[in-house]
């Protein structure tokens, strides 16, 4: 049994690791998108905002 099962589990990881850097890379594209969005979203801007309402 623990003969098939180690090598079986090396596999998995050397397939699910470009898996999870691809998580990792989107989530680190997604959170400086987010903060690009809150520099533009400027205080300045925020108050001009409030100020139209």
């Amino acid at each position: 049994m623990k003969r098939w099962i180690l090598p079986t589990l090396k596999l998995a990881r050397v397939r699910t690791l470009p898996v999870v850097l691809n998580k990792i890379k989107k989530t680190i594209t997604s959170f400086k998108k987010s903060l690009q969005q809150l520099s533009t979203n400027s205080p300045q801007r925020m108050f001009q905002s409030s100020l139209k309402k």
